[in-house]
């Protein structure tokens, strides 16, 4: 017999104490509890072996043969033969061992299922977030302009600007248009962590149609006071 080793049992004391109660004594019931102990340690049938029964109930061997037998004969305990060797049993012991390993069978089919059901999960997740991706994809494309800035095409005074000059150039006094690349890397200094295109939109947003002086200088004001505000 395959032995399986469970750590736990099920224990009805109201089931032992009306199996044993005025039929074994104090002394049977000691090694009928510790053979019956062994099998579910075991997962199964125990050798006879009276050496180690006397270490482990400190009593004398020709003693524990004779309690031995005496339980057989009660039906307490079973015997049987495998060529030279003798092995002992107890049927309500193997029951238990039995329903063990069907629980411990039970709780590894039920890990296995959660697992590929959190994997189908994990995978239908990656999938709304790539489709997600993609359609947020498509309507950054279609919200770029002709020159690839994120927030569509520029008005008529910046494509003027940069038809005058492919270098950068300084902004006219009272019109928001394009910032310079430097304000951008001294915002993302001032407000790490932050979106800096996101805070540009939300700027020109508030600004709407007042008259800001100095646009570059204007914006990095906003992203700050916007990060002592919100701190991440």
């Amino acid at each position: 017999m395959a032995k399986t080793k469970a750590r736990y049992f099920d224990y009805s004391p109201d089931a032992y104490i009306s199996g044993v109660a005025g039929v074994l004594t104090g002394e049977e019931q000691g090694v009928y509890w510790m053979i019956c102990s062994l099998v579910m340690a075991h997962g199964g049938e125990v050798e006879y072996d009276l050496q180690r029964f006397k270490s482990l109930l400190l009593m004398r061997p020709t003693k524990i043969e004779k309690v031995i037998n005496t339980l057989i004969s009660k039906e307490k305990l079973k015997i049987r033969k495998r060529g030279k060797l003798r092995f002992l049993t107890q049927d309500r012991a193997q029951l238990e061992v039995d329903k063990a390993v069907e629980r411990m069978g039970a709780w590894t089919r039920g890990g296995e299922n959660s697992g590929k059901s959190r994997q189908k999960l994990g995978q239908k997740s990656a999938e709304s977030r790539t489709k997600l991706d993609q359609k947020s994809g498509v309507e950054n494309n279609e919200n770029k302009g002709l020159d690839g800035s994120p927030f569509g095409n520029t008005n008529t005074n910046t494509n003027t600007m940069n038809k005058n000059s492919n270098s950068e150039t300084p902004i006219s006094e009272g019109i928001v248009g394009t910032l310079k690349s430097a304000t951008y890397e001294t915002a993302r200094d001032a407000a790490p962590g932050f979106d800096i295109y996101e805070l540009e939109r939300r700027w020109r947003e508030w600004s709407g149609d007042r008259f800001v002086k100095h646009p570059d200088r204007a914006f990095l004001g906003f992203v700050r006071r916007h990060a002592e505000k919100n701190p991440l």
